[in-house]
């Protein structure tokens, strides 16, 4: 059978083995985002609760797409963590007082 599937190019079956590297790969890239989300959502919160909250549910939105894409092999990064960052820096610039809030 294998021959058959090289002569008509079909790919071949992921072993359980690959699928369960493929689960631990991922499980530990998203334990080591996961505590930077978890600031970065808590510190924007802070001055812009109700942005902070659209930027969590699409950032989880975002890692369940990314973990399906990353077990059929179709993953696509988020950029949803690049929100959070920003609204944490413009939540510490007016916490500074650097940027008038009125």
């Amino acid at each position: 059978m294998h021959a058959a599937r090289r002569s008509f190019l079909t790919p071949e079956e992921p072993s359980q083995s690959q699928l369960s590297d493929v689960g631990k790969t991922q499980t530990e890239e998203e334990a080591i985002v996961y505590p930077s989300f978890l600031f970065f959502l808590a510190m924007g919160g802070v001055y812009h609760p109700h942005v902070a909250v659209g930027l969590g549910i699409t950032w989880i939105i975002g890692r369940v797409l990314y973990a399906y894409g990353y077990y059929t092999g179709g993953a696509i990064g988020s950029a949803t963590l690049i929100g959070l960052v920003g609204n944490t820096l413009y939540s510490a610039v007016q916490h500074l007082e650097w940027v008038s809030t009125e």
